[in-house]
């Protein structure tokens, strides 16, 4: 899924060739799809083409995004009233995303923007898929019908979680060698040592529904959020023997600076920070930042 309605070197995402670049390069055999329509963004909001057919052909044939995620249809059935009280029609509505992809694509071929191989490649990469799950199998034969309630939080469940949340991770920068430094090691601020005294600041520094991908429903057992751990309550665990303390600082959207004297307060007396800083939900992007106090040295931020 490309980035949702941003750009890369002021292209649209879903219209760049990045993506065909990944698939060559790194022989990704899956497809790619949008978020929410956002080949709809490239002509709507980006201005980057004229139309919805320009948008779609360039997204199919450049861009090589697969699906364009969601569709918005209005269904009305009609039937004979029985009674002078019966309803004469019933109004069925498919709300989700938009319909770019559905509503361009004859158009663009029609207008010779892009052609049916590059529509026949996008089928061919979204159907294989299904099929490798055996979407067109009997039910009976495939062992994902049979997942249950009670394969949900098993150890085994939670072992590849932890891998998947590990194998996500970027470490873009962690110290070590610099300027007087001969020792790789020296300077480096991960792994935390415990006993330290650790703020963790920032507006979803101790979130737990913040962390969830907004599509997903409940997963506690009380239909909440109430058992994700948040950054501070597993940087609080792991900091046996020191002393873990949060603050919210900022907002996640305004500009608000109530919160930033107690923010401060805590950097003066604290030596590691971890600052969490978010989008408004965990579907758009998430950073920490680790700094490190020294006594009489400016602040290191890594």
């Amino acid at each position: 899924m490309p980035l949702f309605s941003n750009a890369i070197n002021s292209v649209p995402s879903c219209l760049d060739p990045l993506q065909r670049a990944a698939r060559a390069q790194w022989g990704y055999q899956g497809y790619v799809t949008s978020d929410s329509d956002s080949i709809a963004d490239a002509y709507q909001k980006h201005h980057y083409v004229a139309t919805g057919a320009d948008a779609t052909c360039l997204a199919l044939s450049r861009g090589g995004c697969d699906i364009d995620s969601g569709m918005h249809r209005t269904h009305t059935t009609h039937h004979t009233p029985h009674t002078t009280h019966h309803t004469p029609h019933t109004t069925h509505t498919l709300a989700c995303s938009g319909n770019t992809y559905y509503d361009n694509i004859a158009l663009g071929l029609n207008q010779s923007k892009c052609s049916m191989q590059d529509v026949d490649r996008a089928l061919f990469n979204s159907i294989r898929v299904r099929f490798e799950l055996g979407l067109f199998d009997p039910t009976g034969d495939q062992p994902y019908w049979r997942y249950g309630a009670g394969d949900i939080g098993t150890a085994k469940a939670r072992a590849l979680n932890q891998r998947a949340a590990e194998s996500s991770l970027v470490l873009l920068h962690n110290g070590g060698a610099g300027a007087g430094r001969t020792n790789r090691q020296e300077g480096r601020v991960l792994p935390l040592r415990a006993g330290a005294r650790i703020a963790v600041l920032g507006p979803h520094g101790n979130a737990s529904r913040a962390l969830i991908q907004v599509d997903t429903g409940y997963i506690c057992p009380s239909l909440d959020f109430s058992c994700v751990e948040t950054p501070f309550q597993a940087i609080q665990a792991l900091n046996e023997g020191g002393a873990t303390f949060y603050e919210q600082g900022c907002d996640v959207i305004g500009n608000s600076t109530e919160g930033f004297a107690a923010a401060l307060a805590q950097v003066s007396r604290m030596a590691v920070l971890p600052t969490v800083c978010r989008g408004d939900c965990a579907m758009y992007f998430s950073r920490i930042c680790v700094c490190r106090r020294r006594p009489g040295r400016p602040m290191q931020w890594f």
